[in-house]
C-alpha cells in the first residue's frame, strides 16, 4: 500500500515490551530511494541517542493506531551501538548495528534489481538471512543515506525543475509498503500554479543536486501544466497510479 512520508513521521515505535518512541525522520538510500531506517525520539528514556530501526526489525504497522511494531526489545534498543544525532551515519555504523540486531546486510547484491540483497522486502531478508561480505575501507566510510525530513524542508524542500524551468518545492513523499521505497515526490507548483500541487515519480529524476538543493525530472513545463492534479486528502490508488503514469506518457513499474 502507499503512504504519505508526513504521516509515518507521526508513528509511535512500540518494542516488545513497550512505547520505544516517536517517528522524527526516515532515512534511505541516496541510490535506490528504498527507506533503510525510521529514526525515533525516544524523549528523556534516552536523552541523545539517536535511535535507527530498520524495515527489517518491523513486525507489524498498525496504521488505524499509527503504530509501527517492532521485533525488539527495549533493553536491546538500550544497549545496542551509539549513533552521533547530528552525525551522517556510515556503511561501517550501519554494519556495527546490523551485527548487533543480527540484521542481514540490505547492501549485499546491490547490483541486483532487488531492493533488500536477493529479496524484494526486508521481511524475506529477514527469514532467509544473508552471507555477509567484509567492506572494504572505502565502503567503511560511505555515507548513503538522506534525509526525508531534509529533502523536505523545515519550510521549504528541495526545487523541482522541469527540463525548461522551476516547477516549484516538495512537500512529502509517498511510500510503498511493499519494499519501503519511495515512489512519489509531492510537489507544490507555486512557480508554476500557485496553489496546486502534482505527483512527480522518483523514476523520472534526470539529476539531482544535493548541495544545491535541487531535482530535475525529464518533464517540460508544459507537460506538468497540462497532467492531473494531487488533491491531498485523498488516497491514492493503483488505478491513480496507471492515469498519472498515462497522462504523462511514461512505462509504470508496475
Amino acid at each position: 500500500m502507499l503512504h504519505y512520508a508526513n504521516r509515518i513521521q507521526e508513528f509511535n515505535v512500540q518494542a516488545t515490551d513497550g512505547k520505544l518512541g516517536k517517528v522524527k525522520d526516515i532515512y534511505f538510500d541516496e541510490d535506490s530511494w528504498v527507506v533503510r531506517y525510521l529514526v525515533v525520539d525516544t524523549n528523556k528514556w534516552l536523552p541523545g541517542r539517536k535511535v535507527l530501526v530498520s524495515p527489517i526489525s518491523f513486525d507489524h504497522i498498525d496504521y488505524e493506531n499509527s503504530t509501527v511494531n517492532i521485533f525488539e526489545s527495549k533493553d536491546m534498543i538500550k544497549n545496542s551501538p551509539s549513533i552521533d544525532e547530528h552525525q551522517p551515519v556510515s556503511r561501517k555504523q550501519e554494519q556495527m548495528l546490523s551485527v548487533y540486531y543480527g540484521w542481514p546486510y540490505y547492501w549485499n547484491y546491490l547490483d541486483t534489481p532487488m531492493t533488500w540483497g536477493q529479496f524484494p522486502t526486508p521481511g524475506e531478508l529477514r527469514s532467509a538471512g544473508s552471507k555477509e561480505k567484509e567492506l572494504t575501507p572505502e565502503q567503511e566510510e560511505s555515507k548513503k543515506l538522506r534525509s526525508v525530513k531534509e529533502i523536505k524542508g523545515d519550510f521549504s524542500g528541495y526545487n523541482i525543475q522541469a527540463t525548461d524551468g522551476e516547477i516549484g518545492h516538495v512537500t512529502d513523499f509517498i511510500v510503498d509498503d511493499y519494499n519501503w521505497k519511495l515512489r512519489y515526490f509531492i510537489v507544490e507548483t507555486k512557480k508554476l500554479l500557485p496553489g496546486k500541487f502534482v505527483l512527480l515519480s522518483i523514476d523520472w529524476i534526470e539529476s539531482i543536486s544535493w548541495l544545491d538543493r535541487n531535482v530535475v525530472v525529464d518533464l517540460p513545463k508544459e507537460k506538468i501544466e497540462n497532467g492531473p492534479f494531487y488533491d491531498l486528502h485523498q488516497r491514492f490508488t493503483r488505478d491513480d497510479e496507471k492515469r498519472l503514469y498515462e497522462s504523462y506518457s511514461k512505462t509504470p513499474y508496475f
